[in-house]
């Protein structure tokens, strides 16, 4: 996840300053120094809106707060009237890049999300061999949660159940049989596809639909002639 949220407390009003959640694993391990300035860890940004302050800190791990950013955030919480019991988020921007809010980040959509990693897996692919072992080695083998927001329509099952009827188990373009049967009823796995896309104004009948096996499915979808 790129964002932590933070409930203030009285002592963070009070005092300006907020205590990172337990186990956060948001800002850059390097980050974190010890309980005074002799053991200060990597710096990094912090942004606050509202009052357009950016400082650079390091945490103080053993308190869990930003250690140099007490006054940007006395002057955050009295911008934005905020109180004991509000909420602030902290968003990562970048590796070493964060901005502190009132409302928590928009959801990126799934398609947005979705195009993102397919880049990353490009970038990847163009990379020498050295460089993708370097990374593997970097790899916790541990990953984060995100939340994306997506748009689905409401398609009428009956048109659905039509075409599935319809192709009595054959995929309607390879003409091959379903791969496999369903673990729910043992049917046999097939995708209901639309012509012309619903999001292109298609129409959700059964002339406009067709039953098809993954692999025409994903062709159609993602294939060199979709």
């Amino acid at each position: 996840m790129d964002w932590e949220e933070i409930t203030l407390g009285n002592g963070n009003v009070n005092q300006g300053h907020f205590y990172l959640p337990k186990g956060t694993t948001l800002f850059p391990l390097d980050s974190w120094g010890g309980n005074n300035k002799t053991k200060m860890g990597a710096q990094f940004s912090v942004t606050f809106p509202g009052t357009g302050e950016t400082t650079k800190t390091d945490i103080d791990g053993k308190k869990r707060l930003l250690r140099e950013t007490r006054g940007e955030s006395k002057r955050f919480i009295a911008h934005h009237k905020l109180k004991p019991g509000d909420k602030v988020f902290i968003h990562k921007k970048g590796e070493r890049d964060f901005l502190v809010s009132k409302r928590p980040p928009e959801s990126p959509t799934f398609e947005a999300w979705a195009e993102d990693f397919d880049n990353q897996i490009k970038k990847a692919l163009s990379t020498s061999e050295e460089e993708r072992k370097k990374q593997l080695q970097k790899a916790t083998g541990k990953s984060e949660k995100t939340t994306v927001t997506t748009t689905v329509f409401k398609r009428n099952p009956y048109v659905v159940a039509e075409a599935l009827i319809r192709a009595n188990g054959i995929c309607e373009r390879c003409k091959s049989n379903a791969p496999f049967e369903r673990k729910s009823d043992g049917t046999p796995y097939l995708e209901v596809h639309h012509k012309q896309p619903l999001s292109e104004n298609g129409q959700d009948t059964v002339t406009n639909a067709i039953a098809l096996c993954p692999n025409c499915h994903r062709e159609l979808h993602f294939g060199k002639n979709a």
